[in-house]
């Protein structure tokens, strides 16, 4: 004779799926706030001296001007430009060539 044990059937299939409906309506509520929804937009008071500012930004500069003034060409360099065998070369001219 054989012996047939059955489980008892609960009802967890309802509360799993009422679980899965509950993670689903979170995470469908978390997108919609996440990239949905438009943040209100700050209002920023501009600074005090923003008239000034304007002034200097609308102006336009000719380097040509700048290049041609006289105390422009009169400033002196006193480092010399680097050269790569000169003071204060750093490393080789070809690094993946042996020493």
């Amino acid at each position: 004779m054989a012996i047939i044990i059955e489980e008892e059937k609960t009802s967890s299939n309802i509360i799993s799926f009422l679980g899965w409906i509950s993670v689903i309506v979170i995470l469908v509520v978390a997108v919609y706030y996440i990239f949905l929804i438009t943040p209100p937009v700050a209002i920023i008071a501009p600074p005090g001296n923003l008239q000034a500012i304007l002034s200097v930004s609308g102006q336009t500069q000719n380097p040509q001007d700048i290049l041609g003034n006289t105390v422009y060409q009169s400033l002196k360099q006193y480092v010399p430009a680097p050269t790569p065998t000169g003071p204060g070369a750093v490393g080789r001219p070809n690094p993946f060539v042996s020493p």
